[in-house]
């Protein structure tokens, strides 16, 4: 079942074939199963799944139909892509020619890319990014595999694309370091690398943070997960890094509201309204 932008509910039908095993839920299931995934794009273009009839508009099956269907030209694409409906773009993703080959032999990522950015974990299983980043060359796939790390909310999505991509690009691993729900012993991996990224991110572990203070200390006094006795430290030579924190202590924020700099008095008057504190 899914609901449309205009509210309606639509109940998938199934056809009088033999159903599909379920899909378990499972780290990276085409890693395993990547001939399955491909397996089932071809099993589209044979049996076309049946929907319940729209009654606010009836062509919406046919669209979402037509965004999953190898043989929709690649112009049309394009413009299902532009479709106001978050279902008819996800739709695409379905589509296994939604990465055509051009007369140059360059793979045509830029839809799937774009889409990334909306749906990161469904385009990490799309058959389009199986049948190149694993049955073809992945270094086709690197701006979609940055774009998925960058957005996906999963954190072991973000530790499956660095372990087997990472050492492709280090676009993949700046991503990572920037992703806030990247796992923090990946965080801490990644340090010695992209130590800024790092030291703005809020899942990065304390006890990280405070090696990273003296030579990121305006990153490090603005991450919600700095330790307060490390705040305090910072909080002379940076105090309005220091008053940005969310979770600057309260005795130092009541200190900072008699400070001679404005800003420093704004950010520790809000953060302090914020936690009922004034």
């Amino acid at each position: 079942m899914y609901q449309d932008a205009q509210g309606a509910l639509y109940v998938r039908e199934e056809s009088t074939s033999p159903a599909e095993p379920e899909k378990k839920s499972s780290t990276w299931p085409w890693v395993v199963a990547g001939a399955a995934v491909v397996a089932g794009a071809a099993l589209w273009m044979s049996q076309s799944p049946t929907r319940s009839h729209n009654p606010v508009d009836p062509d919406f099956d046919a669209l979402l139909l037509e965004a999953a269907n190898p043989d929709t030209p690649w112009e049309r694409l394009k413009d299902l892509f532009e479709h106001k409906d978050r279902e008819v773009r996800r739709a695409l993703l379905q589509n296994p020619a939604l990465c055509p080959v051009d007369d140059q032999g360059v793979v045509q990522t830029g839809l799937l890319y774009q889409l990334a950015a909306e749906f990161p974990d469904e385009a990490a299983e799309a058959p389009a990014f199986v049948l190149h980043a694993f049955y073809g060359d992945p270094a086709t796939m690197l701006l979609v595999i940055d774009s998925i790390v960058e957005h996906t909310k999963d954190p072991e999505r973000v530790r499956s694309m660095l372990s087997l991509f990472g050492p492709l690009d280090e676009n993949i691993r700046r991503m990572a370091a920037y992703n806030e729900v990247t796992p923090p012993d990946i965080l801490l991996e990644l340090a010695e690398e992209y130590p800024a990224s790092v030291a703005r991110n809020p899942n990065t572990p304390p006890d990280l943070l405070r090696e990273l203070a003296e030579d990121f200390p305006q990153e490090v006094a603005k991450n919600p997960n700095t330790p307060p006795e490390v705040l305090r430290e910072l909080a002379a030579k940076w105090p309005v890094s220091v008053a940005e924190n969310p979770n600057a202590p309260p005795d130092l924020l009541r200190e900072f509201l008699q400070h001679q700099n404005e800003w420093v008095r704004k950010f520790a008057k809000k953060y302090l309204s914020r936690r009922g504190l004034l």
